[in-house]
């Protein structure tokens, strides 16, 4: 490396907001949270729309819209139906590429949908959407059993056991989590430094309605909000505890990807769409999933059995026609694998719905303008439910993204309320609207703004604060903290506002690369070969 430059920790808490900390600040749980603040810059962070983990995390470490990076959501469209989406699926370069490139190390922890995971010039310990705990979810792979002995209830994903409430399940992943990425930080030394906690959005999830009067199902628990106080704290303690790790020339960042708050109920969408003729539905098989009910095998059941034996997977291999004569237990299908896309008239169906969009079903230009209209006129006379505005905007994919991979994006994306909202895909559910999830389950939804808070020896001081900051800028400015040329086609810029005026990176002009550009001597003898084929000299 040919100049000195400051190491970089960002530490990602997945749907933080600055709502939570305004709100709790005076209970004195966020000393350190408050000390980047004010010795630093701070404001919040804009997300991307559909605002969701997935696609936001990988829009972070790609500086790039969804239509750049071939990924919309958790789950990808195919020909008819779907799957989880892997990291193979983001069809883009990220940070730790160009870093790794240019002869800097890179420490990643628990970073979503970086499952499976990569090669890199350091570690990698993979995120969210990895399988479960039985996966190759390391690199170097045998840093697998080095972080088991080390916390051998180390979990991978969200699950309550049975003997835990959530704020349990919550607390001892947080605690695994912690208690394995300051091992990784403090024996593998890295030049590049970053760790997601996605237990902050668990919590947010489920606990928002014990924490916000204004929440239509508030329920005034004080032993409830003070575990989400006391959680929250340990949040702000591990943050002070991994900067001690570090030495007093190390740069900062802590982000989230986006924010959270209440959520009102769900829009069963594909319900929707086959009341108004747009989704064909076929008539299930009576005569064996009769036999099937009477014997006790139902999907639920199967479901259940599958999960807690770690073989979730292959239920999705099944033969169509058994997968098809499964019974429910209820008459709700929920859309969450290849199973709900049996049932499906392709032939008669016009638009289908998937994670957070509208898929229309045709190649005919002038039919696909025509359906696409019609569904735009038909939400927009959508009548809320009582008591409720639903203020709804309906994107085209064009107005949000762009890039080679537009045709993979929803060619609709409804938002009712900034998600107050959530777009539900199960079918046979009894109203559009429907609470009764918020009310037993889940009761608080995303937002657009995230946090973003930057501090350390190259960061401006006085606890200035940002306007206008984009997630997407947060690579290009990462890249060129480092001196390494950021690749033209991210769609971020670097934020040069938040250095110090006599730091090396305010001082020093932002490079640029070709796209998808190589780094390092691998990168140079790449572009030699390109010049001399230029030239017709090979």
């Amino acid at each position: 490396m040919a100049m000195k430059y400051s190491r970089l920790l960002v530490i990602g808490l997945d749907g933080m907001t600055f709502d939570l900390y305004k709100q709790y600040k005076a209970r004195g749980i966020f000393k350190n949270i408050t000390e980047m603040m004010n010795k630093g810059v701070y404001g919040n962070l804009k997300s991307v729309i559909p605002t969701d983990t997935v696609p936001a995390w990988a829009c972070f470490y790609t500086g790039k819209n969804p239509g750049k990076i071939g990924v919309y959501g958790t789950s990808k469209k195919e020909s008819f139906g779907a799957r989880t989406v892997s990291s193979k699926d983001v069809k883009s370069r990220k940070i730790w590429n160009y870093l790794n490139e240019n002869g800097y190390t890179t420490g990643l922890f628990a970073i979503p949908l970086t499952y499976p995971p990569e090669p890199v010039s350091g570690f990698m310990v993979s995120g969210m959407l990895t399988p479960n705990i039985k996966s190759n979810f390391t690199y170097p792979e045998e840093l697998k059993e080095e972080i088991l002995r080390i916390s051998p209830s180390y979990r991978v994903s969200f699950e309550v056991k049975k003997s835990e409430t959530i704020m349990d399940a919550i607390n001892r992943s947080f605690e695994a989590r912690v208690k394995v990425a300051t091992y990784l930080l403090g024996k593998r030394k890295c030049d590049f430094v970053m760790v997601v906690f996605n237990e902050t959005d668990w919590m947010e999830h489920f606990m928002w309605k014990y924490i916000d009067k204004n929440h239509p199902f508030f329920e005034n628990n004080k032993k409830k909000e003070e575990e989400v106080i006391d959680f929250l704290g340990q949040v702000d303690k591990t943050i002070g505890d991994f900067k001690n790790l570090f030495s007093s020339d190390t740069n900062i960042m802590i982000m989230s990807d986006h924010g959270a708050g209440i959520l009102h109920g769900h829009f069963n969408i594909n319900d929707w769409l086959i009341q108004n003729g747009y989704l064909a539905m076929r008539k299930k098989q009576k005569g064996i999933s009769k036999g099937l009910a009477k014997i006790g095998i139902t999907r639920e059941k199967l479901l259940s059995i599958s999960l807690k034996l770690g073989l979730r997977e292959l239920t999705k291999q099944l033969p169509f026609w058994i997968r098809r004569s499964i019974p429910e237990e209820k008459n709700v299908i929920e859309w969450d694998d290849a199973l709900a896309f049996n049932y499906v008239d392709w032939e008669k169906t016009k638009a289908w719905a998937l994670g957070n969009g509208i898929y229309i079903n045709t190649k005919n230009p002038e039919e696909y303008i025509k359906i696409r209209n019609n569904i735009l006129s038909d939400i927009k006379n959508l009548k809320p439910p009582v008591g409720n505005d639903l203020n709804i905007t309906t994107y085209k994919k064009e107005d949000l993204f762009s890039g080679d991979y537009l045709d993979g994006a929803p060619d609709l994306i409804p938002l009712f309320g900034e998600y107050k909202f959530l777009l539900s895909t199960s079918i046979g559910n009894n109203d559009f609207f429907t609470f009764d999830k918020v009310k037993r389950s889940r009761n608080a939804s995303h937002r657009l703004n995230g946090i973003f808070i930057a501090y350390g020896p190259d960061i401006k001081g006085g606890g200035k604060k940002l306007e206008g900051t984009s997630i997407l800028d947060l690579a290009p400015t990462i890249l060129h903290m480092y001196n390494v040329p950021v690749p033209e086609d991210m769609d971020g810029k670097v934020l040069k506002e938040i250095f110090k005026g006599n730091s090396e990176p305010r001082r020093r002009e932002v490079k640029y690369q070709r796209a998808g550009k190589e780094g390092g001597e691998r990168g140079k003898i790449k572009e030699r070969i390109r010049k001399l084929k230029v030239g017709e000299r090979i």
